[in-house]
């Protein structure tokens, strides 16, 4: 089992205490999880790593197609799908000199679909601090 198949399967914990009571209870998830999952949306936060994803949701493509829909060299382009392949975030195949990349797992799409959930409620004002409990600033540890 890769780390991303690890990543996506579901994890069950048990909640913390918090303490304050202001914020919602934290949850204990495996250290090494965290630090993999850091990597993935680290990776995930570059604009052009973002655009190509949302190219190869139309599914598998070469080097070359998706080169010419960013706008990139080849060597730049390459590089950005090397370093998300590199986080599995990716996978490949050659076939000759030919490379062509796609998503890897489908728990990409989850993360970058709750990111576009959690974007939508933050421009609409549907995420506020009182939504969480928290009245004022200064009530904030």
């Amino acid at each position: 089992m890769t780390a991303l198949e690890k990543a996506a399967r579901p994890i069950h914990i048990a909640p913390l205490e918090t303490g304050n009571g202001l914020l919602p209870p934290a949850t204990a998830i495996d250290f090494d999880l965290l630090t993999h999952l850091g990597t993935i949306l680290k990776t995930l936060g570059h604009p052009v790593r973002l655009q190509i994803i949302q190219y190869l949701a139309l599914g598998e493509q070469w080097v070359s197609h998706i080169q010419a829909h960013i706008g990139l060299s080849q060597p730049a382009t390459s590089q950005q799908l090397r370093i998300m392949a590199d986080s599995s975030i990716l996978d490949r195949r050659r076939e000759g000199n030919l490379v062509h990349y796609w998503v890897a797992n489908d728990f990409i799409w989850k993360i970058l679909d709750y990111m576009e959930t959690l974007s939508a409620r933050r421009s609409s004002s549907q995420w506020s601090l009182k939504q969480i409990g928290v009245k004022s600033e200064e009530d904030l540890p």
